[in-house]
């Protein structure tokens, strides 16, 4: 599934090192310059992303599809929150307005919402809920509709320093990768190894 989306870069190939203090100072200097546009610095290394460069770095396939959403449900074209609640649950009759938990599932769903809350839009909190940006994440996945992963990961992050996520400070794989890229010196920085992924 994950290789026909081309996301198995981001969901399996990423480093295993997080490096603690450097994600910190990430989000502590990350903010939007405009649109698409987002800047940090590191160890004096300055960042530049867009959703078209951090696709690059990820090797993930360019889309036009945002599906970033944190108020209500997301239609996206041709596949409305209802055909999203269909697929998830395996119902063919669904309440316009339900939020289903994961005992309403099916089977599949259940674990691509683990890897979702874990990995695609990670967050702290409630496992037993799905949010509107879950119900998006998993019935796309299921669906096999490819989606803007880097647009939905950098807005993210943004909602991270606005205090607009329960997520704490996520990507921390996903960073090693980028600092990599810019040339962050990892010398004398604590690291940490990550449990296995999925």
């Amino acid at each position: 599934m994950f290789e026909d989306l081309g996301f198995q870069s981001f969901l399996v190939d990423l480093p295993k090192l997080c490096y603690p203090a450097l994600v910190r100072e990430f989000y502590a200097n990350l903010q939007s310059t405009g649109s698409d546009q987002y800047v940090s610095y590191v160890s004096d290394v300055k960042i530049c992303l867009s959703s078209m460069f951090l696709g690059a770095i990820l090797r993930v396939p360019p889309s036009t599809v945002s599906i970033h959403t944190k108020r209500g449900p997301k239609n996206i074209e041709g596949f409305s929150h209802q055909d999203q609640l269909k697929i998830i649950t395996g119902l063919e009759s669904v309440s316009e307005g339900v939020f289903p938990s994961t005992t309403q599932l099916v089977p599949l769903a259940q674990a691509l919402f683990k890897l979702s809350i874990e990995n695609v839009s990670p967050r702290l909190g409630t496992r037993s809920n799905l949010s509107s940006q879950d119900i998006v994440v998993v019935s796309m996945i299921l669906a096999g509709r490819k989606f803007d992963l880097p647009d939905l990961i950098l807005k993210n992050m943004i909602d991270s320093v606005e205090g607009k996520s329960s997520g704490g400070l996520p990507y921390g794989l996903l960073l090693t990768r980028v600092f990599e890229w810019f040339g962050v010196s990892f010398a004398d920085d604590e690291s940490v190894t990550a449990k296995e992924f999925l």
